[in-house]
C-alpha cells in the first residue's frame, strides 16, 4: 500500500494484494437433503464401518457377474446407500488465486478541486479437482457396473477424474471531479464520475473415466477418446456508468443532497440498455434552532427524508440474444446399402434458448422519512420509515417444453412493494470506573407482490410468486385433522372428491377443500369450496421472508477488563422442514425415521397429530402441505467475548513491548427456537459453535 506526493498538485497511490487459498471437501451425496439427512435415514441395523470393507465402510451391495453385473442388498429391502462410505471414495480439492490492485493519480490545480483518474484490476483463478474411486458401487443402492470399461478392454481404470478452471479477470476505470467551496455558512460540494467496466470469465471442464492411478499427486484427464469428455466456455460483459452529485450545507443546519446516475449494460439490448436513477435528499437540524436551546435534555436532532432510484442488471450474459447450439445430429435418407438401415447421420444446429429483447434494468424506488437525535447526553436514536418499489425483478421464468426451449428466459417478471421500519437505540454511561454501552435494533418488513407478468402466478411450492402475497411464499395444502374412524371417512369422502388420495383410511390426513377450479370469471382458481380436492386448492401457507429482524447486546469495561455480548434474530418467518418431511413420511422402504413416528396413528394410538405408516402413502399424507412448516423464528447468542488489557506501567518496566490484551470469546453459544430441525437457517447443517482464546500484541 503506496501513497506518495508528486509535486505540488500531483498524488498517486497503489495498493496491491495477492491470496492464495486450497480447502478440500467430499462429494456430498445427500442430493438437496444433505449428507446429515441421507445418514439419518439409513436403518439402524444397517452397519457403516466394517474393518474388512473398503476403507473400513461396510458395503450396502453385494456384487457379482454371472456373466452380467448384477448388484444385491446386504441388509434386505430396506438397505440404504452408506453415505460415509460414498464420501471416503471421493474428494474434491480447490485452489483459488487471486490478485486485486488499485492504482490512482490526482491533480489539485486549486484548492478545492481535484481531479482523480483511478484504476482497478480483479484476476483469479479457481480449480476444481474432483474424484470418484471404483468403489462407488459398493455403498450406493443404485450402481452401474465399475467393471463396465473392463469389457471395453479398459480393465486398469481406477476411477474417474475431473478439472474445472474459472478464469476470471475485471477492470474498472474511473475518472472523477471533485469541488468543494465554502463561504460564509455556505458548503457546496460537487462529484462528477465517470465509469467504465469490463469483465470476461472462461471455464474450461475435463473429465474422464480413464484413470489408470488413483493417487493424488498422478490424476490426469487422460485415456482413450471415448472416454474423455471435455467444454470450454467464456462469459463477457461491459458496464459503463456516469453520475453527478450536488450537495449544499447551511451551517450544519440544512442539507440538500440531489445525485443523478446514468447507467448503461450490455446484458441488455439497444432499446433499453442505458437506465436514468435520480435521488434527493434533505435534512434538517432542528436542534440547532434559537427556539430548541432550552431544551437541555436534548442535544441532537436531527430530520431527514429521501427519496431516490437504484438500478439492477444482474443476470445472465445476453439474454436477448438467442445462442446456437451445433450439436444438434440427424438422419435423413436411406442408407440400407451399407448396412445402417436409420439413415446417414447429419450435423445441425438449433436455437436452446429464448432470448427476450424487451429486457430492462430492475428499479427500486425508495423513499424513507428519519430522525436522528442525542438525548440526555448519552441516548443515540435513529427512528426511519421507510418505503421500497421495485418494479421489473429480474427473474428466469419456466415455459412450457412445447416452445422449444431448452432453458428458462428471463424477463421482468414483478413489481414488489417492501415497507417498514428502523429503530436503533444506544445508551453509553459510566458508573465510577465501570462503563458501559447498552444497544438495540428492531427492523420491520412488510413485503408484497403488487404486480405480476400478465398478472399470472408463478413458481412452486417453496417459492411460489403471486399477486397480493409476499414474494417466494409456502404453497401448499392445509391439513384438517386426521381420520379417526371409518366413519370419518365415509362422512369425509361424501361431501369431497379427494383426487390425490387414491385409497384413504382411518389414519390418514383429510386436507380442507379451500378453493375451486378456474372458470370464465377467474383465470387462476373460484374463491370457496367446491367439493373436490385437487391442485388448486393449495393456499399461502407463510411466508419465508421475515417480518422482523433485531437485535441488542452491551459492552462493560472496568480497569484492564471488558465484556462484550451479543444477541441477534428474526420473527414473523416460516420455512420447510426437510428433514421432517424425509425423516417420518413413514411411505418408503429402506429410509429410517425419527422417533417421532413412535407417537403415530394406530387402532389402539388414535392420534391427532401424526398419521399412520403406510407404503407407497396411499392416502398422500406426504403431500406438500403446512405439516411440513414450521416456526423459522428465533433468538441467538451470536458472540460473547471477555479481555484483559495489561496495564501499561507494566510495559514501561519491562520494555518489551508496548500493550498486551487477553481475550477468550465463543460465538453462536445458543439459540432460543421453535423450530424442530438441526438450525433454523440451515435445515440440513448445523451452524457451528466456536470457541476462541487469544492474545494481542503491540511492540
Amino acid at each position: 500500500n503506496l501513497d506518495g506526493r508528486l509535486s505540488k498538485y500531483f498524488t498517486t497511490g497503489l495498493n496491491l494484494r495477492t491470496s492464495f487459498s486450497k480447502s478440500y471437501d467430499n462429494q456430498g451425496w445427500g442430493g438437496g437433503r444433505g449428507d446429515l439427512d441421507a445418514l439419518a435415514g439409513t436403518t439402524p441395523w444397517q452397519p457403516i464401518y466394517d474393518p474388512d470393507g473398503p476403507g473400513g465402510y461396510a458395503p450396502a451391495m453385494s456384487l457379482a457377474w454371472t456373466p452380467d453385473f448384477v448388484a444385491n442388498k446386504l441388509w434386505g429391502p430396506a438397505t440404504n446407500m452408506n453415505p460415509y462410505g460414498l464420501m471416503w471414495n471421493s474428494d474434491q480439492d480447490y485452489l483459488l488465486l487471486r490478485n486485486m490492485g488499485t492504482g490512482y493519480l490526482q491533480f489539485e490545480p486549486l484548492p478545492g478541486l481535484r481531479f482523480k483518474g483511478t484504476i482497478s484490476a480483479d484476476w483469479y483463478t479457481n480449480l476444481r479437482r474432483s474424484f470418484s474411486g471404483m468403489y462407488e458401487a459398493y455403498f450406493n443402492i443404485t450402481p452401474s457396473d465399475p467393471l463396465a470399461l473392463a469389457a471395453d478392454g479398459v480393465d486398469d481404470t481406477k476411477g474417474s477424474y475431473g478439472e474445472r478452471q474459472v478464469r476470471n479477470f475485471n477492470l474498472v476505470k474511473e475518472f472523477a471531479v471533485l469541488y468543494t467551496k465554502s463561504f460564509g455558512n455556505h458548503t457546496f460540494d460537487f462529484i462528477f464520475n465517470a465509469m467504465d467496466q469490463s469483465y470476461r470469465v472462461d471455464y474450461t471442464d475435463a473429465s474422464t473415466e480413464y484413470l489408470t492411478n488413483a493417487g493424488k499427486d498422478y490424476r490426469g484427464v487422460g485415456g482413450p477418446q471415448e472416454y474423455i469428455n471435455g467444454f470450454t466456455g467464456y462469459d463477457k460483459g461491459a458496464l459503463q456508468g456516469y453520475m453527478g452529485r450536488l450537495s449544499y450545507n447551511y451551517n450544519s443546519k440544512y442539507y440538500l443532497d440531489a445525485t443523478v446516475r446514468r447507467d448503461g449494460t450490455s446484458k441488455f439490448a439497444k432499446e433499453t440498455r442505458w437506465g436514468t436513477f435520480p435521488s434527493f435528499s434533505a435534512a434538517w437540524r432542528i436542534s440547532a434552532e434559537s427556539f430548541m436551546q432550552n431544551l437541555t435534555w436534548l442535544n441532537d436532532l436531527k430530520i431527514r427524508a429521501g427519496w431516490g432510484q437504484l438500478g439492477n442488471q444482474e443476470t445472465q450474459a445476453f439474454p436477448y440474444l438467442s445462442k446456437i447450439n451445433r450439436n444438434a445430429k440427424y438422419s435423413l435418407g436411406s442408407t440400407a446399402g451399407l448396412g445402417d438401415p436409420e439413415g446417414l447421420m447429419n450435423i445441425g444446429f438449433y436455437f436452446p434458448d429464448f432470448p427476450n429483447k424487451d429486457l430492462k434494468w430492475e428499479t427500486t424506488t425508495t423513499t424513507n422519512v428519519a430522525l436522528d437525535g442525542v438525548l440526555f447526553g448519552g441516548l443515540d436514536v435513529t427512528i426511519e420509515y421507510y418505503h421500497k418499489f421495485t418494479d421489473g425483478i429480474l427473474q428466469e421464468t419456466p415455459i412450457a417444453p412445447s416452445v422449444g426451449s431448452f432453458y428458462n428466459p428471463v424477463i421482468n417478471i414483478a413489481q414488489v412493494k417492501n415497507t417498514g421500519l428502523e429503530i436503533a437505540l444506544n445508551y453509553r454511561g459510566n458508573i465510577g470506573d465501570l462503563q458501559y454501552s447498552v444497544f438495540g435494533n428492531l427492523t420491520t418488513n412488510h413485503n408484497e407482490v403488487v404486480k405480476m407478468y400478465d398478472h399470472i402466478p408463478m413458481g412452486g411450492e417453496g417459492a411460489r410468486i403471486e399477486e397480493g402475497y409476499p414474494i417466494n411464499y409456502l404453497w401448499g395444502y392445509k391439513m384438517g385433522g386426521i381420520f379417526q374412524d371409518e366413519q370419518e371417512v365415509a362422512n369425509y369422502q361424501s361431501k369431497v372428491t379427494d383426487i390425490i388420495a387414491s385409497n384413504q383410511h382411518p389414519g390418514d390426513i383429510w386436507f380442507k377443500d379451500l378453493r375451486g377450479n378456474p372458470d370464465e370469471n377467474h383465470r387462476f382458481y373460484t374463491p370457496g369450496p367446491d367439493s373436490t380436492l385437487n391442485q388448486y386448492d393449495r393456499v399461502y401457507l407463510g411466508s419465508t421472508l421475515p417480518g422482523f429482524f433485531y437485535g441488542f447486546g452491551i459492552n462493560l469495561a472496568y480497569k484492564g477488563f471488558d465484556l462484550s455480548a451479543n444477541f441477534q434474530g428474526v420473527g414473523d418467518i416460516q420455512q420447510i422442514n426437510g428433514p421432517k418431511w424425509h425423516l417420518t413420511g413413514m411411505q418408503s422402504n429402506g429410509l429410517n425415521q425419527l422417533t417421532d413416528v413412535l407417537d403415530r396413528w394406530t387402532p389402539t394410538n388414535k392420534s391427532t397429530k401424526m398419521p399412520r405408516a403406510a407404503a407407497t402413502d396411499p392416502g398422500a399424507n406426504t403431500r406438500f402441505s403446512d405439516r411440513w412448516v414450521e416456526n423459522a423464528s428465533y433468538l441467538r447468542f451470536a458472540y460473547l467475548e471477555l479481555g484483559y488489557t495489561v496495564p501499561k506501567k507494566f510495559f514501561d518496566m519491562i520494555k518489551v513491548a508496548q500493550g498486551l490484551r487477553i481475550y477468550v470469546g465463543g460465538s453462536n453459544l445458543f439459540t432460543i427456537t421453535k423450530w424442530t430441525g438441526l438450525d433454523p437457517e440451515n435445515e440440513y447443517y448445523p451452524i457451528p459453535r466456536v470457541l476462541n482464546f487469544g492474545l494481542k500484541a503491540t511492540f
